[in-house]
C-alpha cells in the first residue's frame, strides 16, 4: 500500500512561515526543504490539488515552488458530488444563525463553501484514494474546535470519515524523518 499526503492551503504557507527566518538569512535551509517538498509533489507522495493551487496562487510568496509544481496539481472538479454530499452530512445548522437564519445569504455561503474553498475537495479526495488502497494522511492546519462555519471543519469530517488527519509541520519530519535531517 503506498501512501500519500493530501495537504491543505494553510499547511504549505505555514511551512514556509516556519522556515521564514532562513529565506532572509543565507536561506540555505529554507531552499532545501522548498526543493523536498517540490520533489515530493511531482513524485505524488504530496499532493496538491486544484483548489489549494488556487489558494496557493493568491498568494504573492514562493513563486518558484508554484511553478515547479503547476504541472503536478491534481484536478479534483470530479469529485463535486461527493463534496455536495459532504455539505449536506455535515451542515452545521446552529451556525446559521450567524447568516441571520436568511435563507439566501445561507445558500450563497454554501455555494461558495463548495466552489471555492478546498476543505471538502481535499477529504473528497482522500476518501477517493484511500478506496484505491492507498494510505492516506489529510494535512491540514484546523483544529476540531467549533467555530461559526456552516460546514464542520476538516478534522471533525475526517474522524468521521476515516480518514487519517494530521497537522504540520511536526508530521511532515515524523513521516519523512528519514530524508528530513537538520543541523543547528
Amino acid at each position: 500500500m503506498n501512501q500519500v499526503l493530501v495537504v491543505d492551503t494553510n499547511s504549505i504557507m505555514d511551512l514556509f512561515k516556519y522556515y521564514y527566518f532562513d529565506r532572509n538569512n543565507g536561506a540555505k535551509l529554507y531552499k532545501k526543504l522548498l526543493l523536498f517538498l517540490t520533489q515530493k509533489v511531482q513524485s505524488g507522495e504530496l499532493i496538491i490539488i486544484d483548489k489549494v493551487f488556487q489558494e496557493l496562487r493568491l498568494n504573492q510568496d514562493n513563486e518558484e515552488f508554484k511553478r515547479n509544481i503547476g504541472r503536478h496539481v491534481v484536478t479534483t472538479t470530479v469529485h463535486a458530488k461527493e463534496v455536495g454530499v459532504l455539505i449536506e452530512k455535515y451542515r452545521v445548522k446552529n451556525n446559521e444563525r450567524e447568516y441571520h437564519n436568511d435563507p439566501v445569504r445561507i445558500n450563497q455561503a454554501l455555494e461558495q463553501y463548495e466552489t471555492r474553498h478546498a476543505d471538502l475537495y481535499l477529504i473528497a479526495y482522500a476518501k477517493y484514494l484511500a478506496s484505491a488502497n492507498k494510505r492516506v494522511i489529510l494535512i491540514t492546519e484546523e483544529s476540531p474546535s467549533p467555530d461559526k462555519k456552516l460546514v464542520e471543519k476538516i478534522p471533525v469530517i475526517c474522524k468521521a470519515e476515516g480518514v487519517e488527519c494530521r497537522n504540520l509541520p511536526y508530521s511532515l519530519f515524523e513521516i519523512y524523518k528519514n530524508e528530513l535531517k537538520f543541523n543547528l
